[in-house]
């Protein structure tokens, strides 16, 4: 039950950094009732992180302990308590589990989601560059100087088809458009490999002096003993 401080404490909701507050939809008809649950959960948590982190505020800064509350309604700021609220959406709320999960991601998709600065995703047709045809879609990716391949995208309209991160074997047929991240639009593609080249390691002294001592090899020919 996440409206006894018993139960959330059980989970160590006092000690986590960050905390996803999700009221379920079946409360957006009755919306009274929904602030009163998010009330009792938001009081439960604040109990539980005086016990546990009382040095520590719920907010934005970095030392702060986060919160983040979705509903199907906008809550009152009097009862979110320092919390931030997020709208309701499905993909909203796997951004914010997997942030809590891997801190890290939340740049991946800041960097990717922010158009004014940083690298940016584009979608090129195949036809600007003929020699592609034909090549799988790892091959591909070697060719490109200032872009990764991460994808391509087939069709219009509901017929419309997108694939992120194909298989290495995956040809590129004509027609399609490759996604791209680059960090501008100005994406270059070689007319050849630009993967690096491997020089073969030029023999060791002990090899050479191996290879230069003959080998010795003795047989025997009509009872007598001869070296070859």
């Amino acid at each position: 039950d996440p409206t006894t401080v018993r139960a959330l404490d059980r989970v160590s909701a006092g000690a986590a950094q960050m905390v996803l507050v999700s009221i379920p939809d079946e409360f957006a008809p009755d919306q009274q009732r929904a602030q009163e649950l998010l009330s009792t959960q938001m009081a439960c948590l604040h109990i539980l992180r005086q016990r546990r982190q009382p040095s520590k505020q719920v907010g934005a800064r970095e030392r702060d302990v986060h919160v983040v509350v979705t509903a199907p309604f906008i809550p009152p700021v009097e009862v979110l308590h320092g919390a931030c609220f997020s709208p309701r959406n499905d993909f909203a709320i796997r951004l914010l589990a997997l942030s809590a999960l891997h801190p890290g991601i939340a740049r991946v998709y800041q960097e990717l989601l922010h158009s004014s600065s940083g690298s940016e995703l584009y979608i090129r047709g195949i036809e600007a560059w003929p020699w592609l045809h034909g090549l799988n879609f790892w091959e591909a990716g070697k060719y490109f100087d200032n872009a990764v391949v991460l994808g391509w995208f087939e069709g219009d309209g509901e017929s419309s088809k997108i694939c992120l991160h194909p298989p290495r074997d995956h040809v590129i047929r004509a027609g399609v458009r490759l996604i791209l991240l680059a960090q501008d639009s100005s994406i270059k593609c070689s007319r050849r490999d630009l993967r690096p080249r491997t020089v073969a390691a030029a023999p060791t002294t002990n090899d050479m002096t191996e290879a230069s001592q003959p080998r010795v090899r003795t047989s025997w020919t009509r009872g007598r003993k001869v070296l070859v």
